[in-house]
């Protein structure tokens, strides 16, 4: 009898915490150039992009092989452009900065510290978004 409650405790528990697991946001991508994060610098190479809490839209973590940072987003919307799973940085002067982080076709995050408002204002700024490797 034990044995069958503990089997249904246990089948209860699985079913609650398999959504969560399944919500997970990650994204990986390979990312061709030097760049910035909130002011930490990051080199070229293959990255991991993902939420720190699934309920969480806040707290992401860039993680790569050889360096990683948690930063906190502000959230953003992009209503009349649809985005695909990206990230999206912005270049001034040869330097990059992450700017953006987009996991939905409309909703999105902004990194604090690219300097987006000021580079957009900037002479010869370019914008590269980078779609997430499937």
């Amino acid at each position: 009898m034990n044995v069958r409650k503990a089997s249904w405790c246990l089948a209860i528990l699985i079913g609650f915490c398999l959504p969560l697991v399944a919500q997970t946001h990650r994204l990986l991508l390979e990312v061709p150039f030097n760049f910035v994060v909130a002011g930490k610098a990051m080199p070229a190479g293959r990255y991991e992009v993902k939420r720190v809490w699934n309920n969480d839209n806040v707290t992401w973590i860039v993680q790569g092989e050889q360096s990683g940072t948690r930063i906190i987003t502000t959230s953003i919307e992009s209503p009349s452009v649809s985005h695909s799973p990206s990230l999206v940085f912005i270049e001034t002067d040869g330097r990059y900065a992450l700017a953006q982080i987009w996991e939905g076709e409309h909703t999105g995050q902004a990194v604090p510290g690219s300097g987006v408002k000021q580079a957009t204002l900037a002479a010869g700024c370019k914008y590269f978004e980078i779609s997430i490797a499937k």
